[in-house]
Formats: C-alpha cells, sequence, structure tokens
C-alpha cells in the first residue's frame, strides 16, 4: 500500500474516531447526571455502535487488499466450472433493505470450464450481487438479475439491478480508492469495493465495466477468457 492511499485511510479512520470520543464523553455526562435521559444515551449508543459497524466493514476490506497484493496468496487458479460456481454464490439469500431475498438466475450459451481463483472469483459475485441488493433496497425495486452467458472466445458476468444509478458525473471515480457515489451517502459502504473487484478480474485477465442511469439502475459486466 502506498503512502497516498495510508493518508486517507488514516483520514476515514480518525472521522468516526472523533464520532465514537464524542459520543463517550457525552454518555459519561449523562451517567454522572442526576437526571437519566434514556433517549439521548440510546442515540449516542446507536452512533457508537454504527461507527464501529463501518470501521469494521472498512478494516475488512484493507486486510482484503493486502492478501490480494501480497505474493503468498496471489493469483491461484484452478479449472473450475462457472455456471455452477456462480449459482451456488448468488443463489444465497442477500440482505435487501430488512429481508433477505435471491436473485434471478440465468445462463445463456453452452457452459465450459474456466480457470478461476476460487477466492478472488468468490469475492467477485458476492461483491457485485450485494452492491445490487444494497442499491436496490427500495420497495418497487425489481429483484436484481445474475446472468451468466457463453461465447467461443470468452464469458460474461452480468449483474443487473434497476435501483438507485450512479450520477454521470460520479462514474470516472468509481474504480478509485475510497471513492463513493454522491447519491449513497446514507447507504453504508467503504468506497474500496469496486477498487478490490476490478483488481481481481485483472488477475484473471478479465475486465469490468458498467452502465448506469440515475434512478433507472445498474448493469455491471465481467468478461473473463476460459
Amino acid at each position: 500500500m502506498n503512502v497516498k492511499f495510508l493518508n486517507i485511510l488514516s483520514h476515514e479512520l480518525r472521522s468516526p474516531l472523533t464520532t465514537i470520543q464524542t459520543s463517550s464523553e457525552i454518555l459519561e455526562q449523562l451517567a454522572n447526571a442526576d437526571a437519566v435521559d434514556t433517549d439521548t444515551m440510546k442515540r449516542h449508543t446507536q452512533r457508537i455502535m454504527d461507527e464501529v459497524a463501518d470501521m469494521a466493514l472498512l478494516l475488512e476490506k484493507v486486510l482484503l487488499m493486502s492478501r490480494a497484493h501480497s505474493t503468498r496468496s496471489g493469483f491461484n487458479p484452478v479449472i473450475s466450472d462457472p455456471a455452477s460456481l456462480i449459482k451456488e454464490l448468488a443463489g444465497r439469500p442477500f440482505v435487501r433493505g430488512k429481508q433477505f431475498e435471491k436473485t434471478a438466475f440465468e445462463i445463456k450459451g453452452t457452459p465450459r470450464q474456466a480457470l478461476i481463483d476460487p477466492f478472488m472469483f468468490s469475492h467477485i459475485v458476492n461483491g457485485l450481487v450485494d452492491n445490487a441488493f444494497k442499491y436496490s433496497a427500495r420497495a418497487e425495486s425489481l429483484v436484481p438479475r445474475v446472468r451468466v452467458s457463453f461465447t467461443d472466445a470468452y464469458w460474461r458476468v452480468m449483474v443487473i439491478d434497476n435501483g438507485i444509478g450512479i450520477k454521470k458525473a460520479d462514474k470516472k471515480n468509481l474504480f478509485r480508492s475510497f471513492s463513493r457515489g454522491s447519491n449513497v451517502a446514507d447507504i453504508q459502504g467503504t468506497g474500496l469495493g469496486l477498487e478490490i473487484i476490478r483488481y481481481f478480474v485483472r488477475c484473471h485477465k478479465g475486465e469490468i465495466s458498467l452502465r448506469s442511469l440515475e434512478g433507472k439502475g445498474t448493469v455491471v459486466i465481467v468478461d473473463l477468457p476460459y
């Protein structure tokens, strides 16, 4: 990890730590007060819990990046059946709003075997599908779809949702560290997920792209060689 990344990381950690410290000091004052303000105590306790959850998620992503870039646990592909693997990964329940749902899954073409790093590829699929559910939590959104297609030259994974979409001005920065869309401030995230996914895709000598319209949804496309 370079110095710039570490500087940004320290900034990202400083903000939640400041919130935790402030809320902790307020809770200490309330604990020593004559009258118990239960509502305020609950509010600041929840703030601390939320910030701790955000920090844990951020550190998990940083550790994942470190693992991805380490030579000891680099790219280790094995011959696999990608259609079956994706169906299994995408078929598990994902969190959507306050409930669990499953994707719609479809295959086009004749499935073939391919060289896949199981750890990296699992993260690619889980990360993209998780994003699709996370950013399409509104009640009228359709269930996200996962489509796998096979051609003679390559195979493709598409994750499709009709969620909040991405603003045009935000698209150029989506694969940069700690960069998030300007319309997702109230949705938990680290700004590292897509960068890690792109790194894993490129380890497979593949390419990732996306099409998105704000308010309409997003299609993420991953093209991979056999």
